[in-house]
């Protein structure tokens, strides 16, 4: 029997008063779900009159925890310490046997409220469970809990967000906040990301212009933005995640996004130039020279510091999107290369990725970083994020390294719910099905990531919730007890809780969903799923609005041949949520498509027919609608049942340079009736000047004489990679279109 210790409710005198009320079959509301919960029939009324909450004592300050938050609740209840063991309410016990990752077992009778666990973090995890069975009662002086019992363990040891703090400053207290929200629902790591281009957050002793010059970066109205956190600041918000139990990695990147590093000390870089911290989004060629050993002193210092002041396990590196074009110049990284046998820029980034894995090792640290990492070779007892897909974590796993799963596809919440929406966060499963049993272990977790580019403080409710409840739940419930149906009534119920906390939620993804065109009495139709309930739906293509009523699941589409943008207005509690859909009438509608060349696993705009389904992508490119090439052309023949005539080419396409996104460098379209004599009818060069900073669609257009073919082939010459004067000069370019658009006009 363990030693208990005691803390007794303050008010009133007399005897504990438990009493249980028969209600209805009541819908339990956890999130996560648990392992196992008992279905509920009646509800728990504690009547406090002196009662007490037992712990043992290596439990004591989560007993003092879930005090502060039920007189938080209810404010009239005053807790203190008290020798007296006797007519315990709630009680704590810390028990060897309870099995699991962080497992806790509770159970809520008419006599009291048992929390077991095998460690301090089961007995946490039990006290959030246990909040969330909270019931409402009509006495302020009373507490009530839906009666039932509850096994649960955690099916991930890392279950994490990652704050980028760096694209916009995020204050002290926004981030314990964030903390106590993670803990909340059972996640326990914050990763913290701390140096990037845009500005460097952590205060160095040693470097002081890191935070006077690489902490504030210029706006285009000449004023200054940025900030910084003290050491002090760390530590207190280091110790506020402890008490939640949650782990704070911290991120100091390299070699790459170091723009502000090197704004501060322009010797870190290969060639000493003076820059300023970037003002803008996207990847720099100005990164940490790799043949320097006062660079790499330099971060070995920083890291000293870092490990002084985070007592977490691991740290994170980065490691991610490093350009090599300075490296290739510089006499000092070549020199390095030759001097350790490497055999390129790549092998350095290996190299160097390894220099530092050991020297944290020899610390009692473990480096983490992204799957980058894995070029050149995975130095030995590395952790993997992956988040250019999946297969960087499956590559770990499959080397023996551990891997942390954070893709694009599923877990990065800076992209909108109309890419990322609730129920996609859901579907993820971060043990890819590649994965033998064995190496699936390797699978230690995963991450949502938020970057803020795009975020500034004020939003990131909206961005994080309520898609964070998606990915605590798939870190935590196992995977064949998870069904969306129910998890998104939980979430509905969930709200309430939310709102208490002034949690300011988002949308749980887009108003409405479209497939592809659709043709009936020779009219093409767009078909509309309603994604949730509205008060009334308004629709428009052009200025003119109607009214889209309840039974109506398709819009009809105008007659003329060209692109149409449809615009729904969903109307709800006197909100409004508009939703952009391009579409497109012409000849080539439904076209078989072939490609000489596969298009991306990460921008196939729905797969092979994606190019003629009628479909244009929005000034989103993530948005599902957009077909990508990595390095190599768009060459398509498309394939029509019967002859068509036609005397126009419009071709979309999407340019965004800090993307790494350019337009083609030509367009050809040629006809063919036996697929072997081919004729070129038109060639469209690139309308754009080099170096255009514009973002966002660019139609292409040719119009010539009308001409009759069974067959056409469309070619989009990409420019393979990106240019000598961009930052990520030599990497393979993008070139993203979405349909391929002839008309007859």
């Amino acid at each position: 029997m363990f030693l208990l210790l005691v803390l007794a409710m303050g008010i009133g005198c007399g005897s504990p008063t438990p009493r249980s009320a028969v209600i209805a079959t009541t819908p339990i509301t956890i999130i996560p779900l648990p392992v196992t919960v008992d279905e509920v029939s009646t509800r728990v009324t504690f009547v406090y009159s002196g009662d007490a909450i037992y712990a043992d004592s290596s439990v004591l300050a989560i007993a003092e925890y879930l005090s502060t938050a039920l007189h938080q609740l209810h404010p009239g209840f005053e807790l203190t310490p008290t020798p007296s063991a006797e007519h315990a309410v709630i009680q704590f016990t810390i028990d060897p046997l309870i099995d699991g990752l962080d497992g806790y077992e509770l159970s809520i009778t008419s006599e009291r409220v048992t929390i077991r666990a095998a460690s301090p973090s089961g007995c946490f995890y039990g006290v959030q469970t246990l909040l969330q069975l909270q019931h409402e009662t009509e006495s302020p002086n009373a507490l009530a809990f839906l009666n039932t019992n509850v096994r649960d363990q955690a099916r991930f040891k890392h279950r994490g967000l990652l704050l980028d703090c760096c694209r916009h400053f995020v204050e002290k207290e926004a981030i314990k906040r964030y903390i106590e929200l993670l803990a909340r629902y059972k996640m326990n790591v914050f990763h913290w990301h701390l140096t990037e281009d845009q500005g460097w957050r952590l205060q160095s002793t040693a470097y002081p212009k890191l935070t006077e010059i690489g902490a504030w970066r210029k706006q285009a109205d000449g004023s200054s933005y940025g900030g910084y956190y003290t050491q002090n600041e760390v530590i207190d918000i280091v110790k506020h995640a402890e008490k939640h139990f949650v782990t704070v990695i911290p991120e100091i990147e390299l070699p790459g996004h170091s723009s502000a590093a090197i704004a501060s000390y322009p010797w870190l870089s290969c060639f000493g130039d003076t820059i300023e911290v970037a003002t803008e989004w996207g990847v720099f060629k100005d990164i940490y020279c790799a043949g320097s050993d006062t660079t790499l002193r330099f971060l070995e210092t920083i890291f000293d510091e870092v490990m002084a002041l985070f007592p977490s396990e691991h740290i994170h590196i980065g490691g991610d999107e490093a350009p090599k074009q300075h490296w290739e110049n510089c006499p000092k990284c070549q020199q390095r290369i030759r001097d350790e046998g490497l055999a390129d820029a790549h092998e350095l980034q290996s190299w160097m990725v390894a220099h530092f894995a050991q020297y944290l090792n020899e610390h009692g640290k473990k480096l983490i970083g992204w799957d980058e990492i894995l070029e050149g070779g995975l130095p030995a007892g590395c952790t993997v994020q992956a988040w250019r897909g999946t297969e960087g974590g499956i590559q770990a796993a499959q080397l023996g390294a551990d891997a942390i799963m954070s893709p694009t596809s599923h877990a990065y919440f800076d992209y909108g719910v109309h890419t990322t929406d609730l129920e996609q966060v859901y579907r993820f499963n971060p043990v890819p099905s590649e994965l033998t049993p064995d190496e699936s272990r390797h699978i230690i977790g995963g991450e949502c990531n938020m970057w803020t580019e795009h975020a500034p403080q004020h939003t990131l409710d909206s961005k994080l919730f309520p898609r964070l409840l998606a990915m605590a739940e798939v870190l935590w419930t196992p995977q064949a007890r998870r069904v969306y149906s129910e998890f998104y009534q939980r979430v509905q119920r969930e709200y309430p809780r939310l709102d208490a906390q002034a949690v300011q939620y988002g949308p749980e993804g887009r108003s409405f969903a479209h497939t592809a065109l659709e043709r009936h009495t020779n009219q093409w139709w767009l078909p509309i799923e309603r994604k949730t309930s509205f008060d009334s739906v308004q629709y428009t293509f052009g200025s003119t609005r109607k009214n889209l009523e309840l039974n109506e699941d398709r819009v009809q589409l105008p007659k003329t041949q060209g692109a149409h943008h449809l615009q729904l207005f969903a109307f709800k509690n006197q909100s409004i949520d508009t939703v952009k859909i391009g579409t497109a009438i012409h000849e080539a509608l439904f076209a078989k498509v072939e490609r000489t060349h596969p298009y991306s696993a990460f921008y196939t705009a729905g797969g092979d027919a994606a190019l003629t389904d009628g479909l244009i992508g929005s000034h989103d490119f993530r948005d599902g609608f957009w077909q990508a090439y990595s390095g190599h052309d768009l060459e398509a023949t498309l394939y029509f049942d019967e002859h068509k005539r036609f005397n126009t080419l419009e071709f979309p396409i999407y340019v965004y340079g800090n993307a790494w996104i350019f337009p083609p460098e030509f367009v050809e379209l040629s006809i063919s009736d036996n697929g072997v004599d081919w004729e070129l009818i038109t060639r469209l060069k690139n309308p754009l000047n080099e170096g255009d900073p514009r973002q966002g669609i660019v139609m292409l257009s040719s119009r010539f004489d009308t001409v009759t073919a069974s067959q056409v082939r469309i070619r989009a010459k990409n420019r393979g990679v990106c240019p000598p004067w961009h930052d990520a000069a030599g990497e393979p370019a993008w070139l993203f279109c979405s349909e391929i658009m002839l008309m007859l006009q």
